[in-house]
């Protein structure tokens, strides 16, 4: 367990006197702030504290909303006094709430100075993951703001090819909600002529994990079939696993129209051509024969 760090507060809630007396004692020694409550439900919300250290009296009727307050203020807890119930330590556990199994003849002042450190070295790791938590939370929510800005269409597929997000672009263009798209085969809803290229894209992709491109029809929300260029590529964790495919695609129905037309009409011209320099030659046979 790491060394706790410094300018950590302790709220101690409804301890015996003798142990009240023993920790704030230790406490100022460490540099550690510390207050002491009746209930924990008398700290005010707009309160901060890195660790919070309950009585076992405090466990009883009033468990459901101190586990509530808890995991709703995101402060770590230890539970300090006598072995709970099996069914009260899981229910503490899964609120995440850490059960120390001090008995209540365990209260001499230099081995609660020892729990204490101990405590505290837990508050503090718990202080950095919820640190680290909360910057993966903004960066997610940075690229989720930056995912959504963009027109072009991105999401997320697991090892299996299943997606597991999307952007507003591809909800927009999909029409399906986030929920109804997670779970969903990324080549579900392309046209019946251009399935099973893209059935063979799909699963040489997941077989080689490369990066691929393709282009196909697909289904938007009013029921239209539109040309849709994806490029995909692997995704890979940190002990290089692989974990699925980005890929972001662009709705190119009029560039493939515009190359229609222009296929069209060079087809045109060339027929035209063809037709002008068989009727030049068929007048200069005529004038040429008498």
């Amino acid at each position: 367990m790491s060394k706790p760090s410094s300018n950590l507060r302790l709220a101690l809630v409804r301890l015996p006197d003798r142990a009240v007396s023993a920790l704030v004692e230790a406490s100022v020694a460490m540099g550690v702030e510390l207050e002491v409550f009746e209930r924990l439900l008398d700290i005010e919300e707009s309160s901060h504290f890195d660790l919070v250290v309950l009585g076992r009296t405090e466990c009883g009727e009033d468990l459901p909303p101190t586990l509530r307050r808890l995991k709703t203020l995101h402060w770590p807890a230890v539970v300090f006094g006598e072995d709970p119930s099996p069914e009260q330590r899981s229910e503490w556990a899964q609120g995440g709430v850490v059960i120390d199994d001090l008995g209540s003849n365990e209260l001499e002042p230099a081995h609660l100075a020892r729990q204490l450190r101990r405590w505290l070295a837990f508050a503090s790791e718990r202080r950095e993951v919820r640190s680290l938590q909360q910057r993966i939370e903004e960066t997610e929510c940075r690229f989720q703001r930056l995912a959504d800005s963009v027109p072009t269409m991105i999401w997320l597929t697991d090892e299996r090819g299943s997606m597991q997000w999307a952007n507003r672009a591809w909800i927009e263009f999909s029409g399906l909600g986030l929920t109804a798209i997670i779970g969903r085969a990324w080549n579900e809803g392309v046209h019946p002529d251009d399935q099973v290229l893209k059935d063979d894209v799909a699963a040489c992709a997941l077989t080689t994990r490369n990066g691929f491109v393709s282009e196909a029809r697909r289904r938007n929300r009013d029921g239209a079939w539109r040309w849709v260029l994806e490029r995909g590529a692997p995704l890979y964790d940190a002990a290089r696993e692989f974990q699925g495919f980005l890929v972001s695609a662009v709705d190119v129905s009029e560039r493939r129209h515009m190359v229609d037309v222009l296929q069209s009409a060079t087809l045109a011209a060339e027929m035209a051509n063809r037709a002008k320099s068989e009727f030049l030659a068929n007048m200069s046979h005529e004038i040429r024969t008498p």
